[in-house]
């Protein structure tokens, strides 16, 4: 099929974001996976989010968390 627009050009270089654990969840909650748990289990697994991140001292100032241009998961495991 021809398609009147080509793309000319892709870009993608990776960014790097500091959240807090508070931000973190907070967009953590506003995901469609979260979201399709239902307000119960979703809460729960908040905090059992909000207890992994405090288990891993999470955030470390001097360790950025990283995300792929397009998106993709922190790392929680380093």
């Amino acid at each position: 099929m021809l398609s009147l627009f080509a793309e000319l050009a892709s870009r993608r270089s990776p960014v790097e974001l500091r959240y807090s654990a508070d931000d973190y969840l907070a967009n953590l909650a506003t995901q469609s996976g979260t979201r399709a748990l239902g307000e119960g289990r979703s809460a729960d697994f908040l905090v059992r989010v909000r207890k992994r991140l405090e288990a891993l001292g999470w955030p470390r100032p001097d360790r950025p968390r990283r995300r792929s241009a397009h998106g993709g998961p922190v790392d929680l495991t380093t």
